[in-house]
C-alpha cells in the first residue's frame, strides 16, 4: 500500500479510542505522573460534566514549572535532552507541590478531527497547529479518541 493510500485511510483506523482524562483540578505533580502512567504525552481535560476544557502536555507541565524566557525557548525545550533534563529535575524538586493545577498549565486551543476524515487531514492539524496530538469526535462533536503524530508514523509505517 503507497504512502498516499495509507494517509488516505480514515482517523477512525489509527485512533486509540479509550482516552484517559484529567481534572482542571487536578495537582500539576499528579497530572504529570498520570500521563507518565499511561504512556503518552499528553491527555485531554475534562470538567465535571464530561466536556473537554483543554489539553496538557508533560511539555505544558515542565514550561509551566520553569516558565522559559522566550517563546523559541518553549518550543525547542522539549527536543533539547539537556533542557528536558534540568526541567524535569525541577519539577521533581517542587514535588511538594506549589498549589498550581491542571487548569493553570493546560492548554485551551482544543483541535479536533472527525473519525471519519483522512490520516492525511489530521496531519495537516497537527501540523498548523503545533500540536502531537489531535481529539477525535464523532458525528455530534462527542469526544471517541484521541490520535498522535506516533499512531499516524505506525500506520505509515506498516508494510
Amino acid at each position: 500500500m503507497s504512502l498516499d493510500d495509507r494517509m488516505g485511510e480514515r482517523v477512525a483506523r489509527a485512533m486509540r479510542p479509550e482516552v484517559a482524562t484529567l481534572s482542571p483540578e487536578l495537582p500539576l505533580e499528579e497530572a504529570a505522573r498520570t500521563i507518565i502512567a499511561n504512556r503518552v504525552s499528553g491527555m485531554p481535560v475534562v470538567d465535571d460534566a464530561g466536556t473537554v476544557v483543554g489539553v496538557i502536555s508533560l511539555t505544558d507541565i515542565l514550561t509551566a514549572v520553569v516558565s522559559p524566557a522566550s517563546e523559541a525557548d518553549r518550543e525547542t525545550t522539549f527536543y533539547d535532552p539537556v533542557r528536558l533534563d534540568k526541567l524535569v529535575g525541577s519539577l521533581l524538586d517542587k514535588a511538594t507541590g506549589d498549589g498550581r493545577r491542571v487548569a493553570d498549565a493546560m492548554s485551551e486551543r482544543i483541535v479536533t478531527v472527525s473519525q471519519d476524515a483522512p490520516l492525511r487531514r489530521a496531519a495537516q492539524l497537527m501540523a498548523k497547529h503545533r500540536v502531537h496530538r489531535v481529539l477525535v469526535t464523532d458525528d455530534i462533536g462527542q469526544l471517541v479518541g484521541i490520535l498522535s503524530a506516533m499512531d499516524i508514523v505506525e500506520i505509515v509505517s506498516e508494510s
